[in-house]
């Protein structure tokens, strides 16, 4: 990849991200409106380097996306477009920039998530060929508000998956092995699982740090309440008082969530294309 990434234009060009980037990129990343924490430079340089670009006017970085790629999936984690820029198609020259980029490196899908009322954004992901497949909610959840959750009437048992059980998880709950991989290799992540018998039941990848569950899947709406109940044991006691997490495709869950106080931060589509 060189200066003249496909998708570049006289007035901006799409470039790779370099570790000078991270201040710039870590101000655009604000616009996201998500509650997880802000990239260290750290995690720039080690984690997200080097599936970074920028869109560069004038030696300035406005613009950036940062995508991950499990097997033959490509995930589009960020698109951010400076209001400057907007409008003038930069945001679909990041899109086209990325799309040859995977493309060429052998990934057959790609996807991404967006905020149901971001119009803009969900327009311009058509036009690139992108389209709906899947509904979640980004929940926030107070501790104390689980014990009214309903329960199970089994007995569950609460373990630490290894990385023996990826295939296990990801072939219970839909999840790319390659994205478990992935969450591992993210510093102070705590993988739990739920068992019901000798069935896999709930899994979660949690964040003590930032109060995050990534990938919070369960079986059924009452497996929910222990499985928030095995990450509060992770939460640290000076964090914070709740729990975010996604809910993806489960509005009967949302709902049960809603009725004992929970909120809904936003609503997500999921929406994905072919690359082949």
């Amino acid at each position: 990849m060189s200066a003249a990434i496909e998708g570049s234009s006289p007035s901006f060009r799409v470039r790779v991200a370099t570790p000078a980037d991270h201040p710039a990129v870590a101000r655009l990343f604000l616009d996201l409106g998500v509650p997880d924490p802000t990239p260290t430079l750290d995690d720039f340089a080690h984690v997200m380097l080097p599936r970074i670009l920028v869109l560069d006017e004038g030696g300035e970085a406005r613009g950036y996306i940062y995508w991950q790629v499990y097997g033959r999936t490509a995930h589009v984690t960020h698109l951010v477009v400076a209001p400057r820029l907007r409008g003038r198609r930069a945001g679909r020259a990041l899109m086209t920039a990325v799309r040859a980029i995977v493309g060429g490196e052998g990934c057959e899908r790609w996807y991404l998530q967006v905020k149901r009322d971001n119009a803009a954004a969900i327009r311009l992901y058509e036009r690139c060929g992108l389209r709906t497949e899947l509904e979640s909610w980004a929940m926030r959840l107070a501790w104390t508000q689980i014990a009214a959750l309903p329960g199970p009437r089994v007995t569950l048992t609460v373990f630490t998956p290894s990385p023996d059980d990826d295939a296990a998880i990801a072939a219970c709950f839909g999840i790319d092995v390659e994205r478990l991989a992935r969450l591992r290799s993210w510093p102070g992540r705590i993988f739990v699982a739920l068992r019901e018998g000798d069935e896999l039941v709930a899994f979660s990848a949690f964040d003590p740090t930032a109060s995050k569950a990534h990938s919070f899947r369960v079986a059924r709406l009452e497996i929910a309440a222990p499985l928030l109940d095995a990450l509060r044991g992770h939460a640290r006691p000076e964090g914070p008082a709740t729990v975010h997490f996604p809910v993806e495709g489960d509005r009967a869950l949302v709902d049960a969530l809603v009725a004992v106080g929970a909120e809904i931060g936003f609503e997500i589509l999921r929406m994905q294309a072919d690359l082949r």
